[in-house]
């Protein structure tokens, strides 16, 4: 029989190979060719973003109550606001609820418009016929039943309908206020020495800024001192 001697079945042929040079730790002799110039390129442009609040017109509900921490924020029952409460600060205090109940509840958190408060029905719009479609599945959601009860006391019934023109899901809000600062953030960087400065050097422009909304935010100052701004 064949002895099986351990070597691959297609052994590499070494005959004539040339051991490797060793590695000269002395610099080529020859330079490296010189770069290109530079040609005319863009800048994209990252900074902080100034805090981007709801557009309630109303102010929010005092805020010892619910701030949105992840999927669950341990809450039980919707936390109670005065009996004077507006109307906008019982609704902003609802989508919060709605908020930290999980993500299979943000559409009612970010696109729910409040219409109307016709007791014994909430009246709530969405943008198009998918979302009432989306919502509707919803409507008898034990958390939403909750936060109905605890901030519309007199309603006990959700009505659901298209609204294509009028009020302002906080999605939409929040858009309206990351486009302003775009616009802010554009005409500050526009006239900052250390933009104008890679503008000259580089043959460059500023084409695009884009808002971080991941970090806190921070003065105009703060662009050339790099201790943080308590706020």
């Amino acid at each position: 029989g064949l002895r099986h001697s351990g070597a691959s079945a297609h052994p590499r042929d070494v005959r004539g190979a040339h051991p490797r040079a060793p590695r000269s730790s002395q610099p080529d002799d020859e330079p490296d060719p010189a770069p290109a110039p530079l040609a005319p390129r863009s800048i994209v442009a990252l900074a902080a973003a100034k805090p981007r609040p709801d557009l309630d017109s109303s102010p929010p509900p005092t805020l010892h109550q619910v701030q949105p921490q992840g999927d669950d924020t341990g809450l039980e029952h919707p936390p109670l606001l005065p009996e004077s409460a507006t109307l906008q600060a019982r609704f902003h205090a609802f989508r919060r609820w709605l908020e930290c109940g999980g993500i299979d509840r943000d559409l009612w958190a970010h696109d729910a418009i409040l219409l109307a408060e016709h007791p014994p029905e909430l009246h709530i719009g969405f943008r198009s016929k998918f979302n009432v479609g989306q919502a509707k599945r919803k409507k008898n959601d034990p958390r939403l039943r909750q936060g109905l009860e605890a901030y519309f006391p007199q309603c006990s019934a959700v009505k659901i309908e298209l609204a294509e023109a009028g009020g302002q899901s906080r999605r939409e809000a929040d858009e309206i206020t990351y486009q302003q600062r775009v616009q802010e953030l554009t005409t500050e960087l526009g006239t900052h020495p250390l933009v104008l400065e890679l503008q000259r050097v580089l043959g460059a422009v500023l084409t695009d800024v884009v808002p971080d909304t991941t970090v806190k935010a921070v003065g105009d100052d703060e662009l050339d001192d790099p201790e943080d701004e308590q706020t």
